[in-house]
């Protein structure tokens, strides 16, 4: 439990979380497949749109693998954290503190976490 002092002064008390984490190589390798097959349902898409078949699929196809590739995949790049031995992150989510990570190697956390190496 860490005790410190707060913005009006007052004393206020933590205590050390286990940050929830997968394994980085996973959601890398997951994360990179989905980007693959992004691209080919962004090129499917629009091959389906120039037939002229399928417009509506094709819309929907094109609209999904853009949001995938080019929002929601770099975001989760993000989230991937390389620890070296004796090294330790604090992870804070919007503010408020959200876990710590210890000991060496690749993880992922949320994307959305800033980390802070002490």
């Amino acid at each position: 439990m860490v005790e410190t002092l707060g913005r009006e002064g007052k004393q206020m008390h933590y205590e050390e979380v286990k940050a929830k984490y997968k394994s980085g190589m996973g959601m890398l390798l997951l994360n990179v497949l989905l980007m693959l097959a992004s691209i080919g349902g962004f090129i499917w898409g629009i091959i389906m749109i120039e037939e002229g078949t399928r417009m509506t699929l094709g819309i929907v196809m094109v609209v999904v693998s853009a949001t995938y590739l080019f929002i929601v995949g770099p975001i989760l790049f993000a989230g991937l954290k390389v620890l070296k031995p004796n090294e330790a992150l604090v992870l804070t989510l919007f503010g408020k503190y959200y876990g710590t990570l210890k000991g060496a190697g690749f993880f992922f956390v949320n994307p959305f976490a800033t980390a802070t190496n002490p």
